[in-house]
């Protein structure tokens, strides 16, 4: 055992110049398994995939209960920009 230690600090051995490695998380092969299938689509098949997912985010932002686009009607608080910089609106 101390033997494989001395070996693996001085660089010798089997895995010589390559350090150690961690294995690949649950969630990374996951990414590897996507991207591999993403390369092996046609261009339609990715749009297709892509619209599917932007629909997800769209459901999930919505689910969230924030409002789409617009703007802020009325402000509290003092004016940071502008005619208006540093009076209280």
């Amino acid at each position: 055992m101390l033997d494989k230690l001395i070996e693996a600090i001085r660089g010798g051995g089997a895995g010589a110049g390559r350090g150690k490695v961690n294995p690949p998380t649950v969630e990374e092969r996951k990414m590897q398994a996507r991207r591999r299938q993403r390369q092996e689509m046609t261009p339609g098949e990715r749009e297709m995939v892509e619209e599917v997912e932007d629909q997800k985010m769209r459901e999930k932002v919505e689910s969230m209960g924030y409002r789409s686009g617009g703007y802020v009607k009325a402000a509290d608080g003092c004016a940071q920009r502008g005619k208006t910089k540093g009076r209280i609106i």
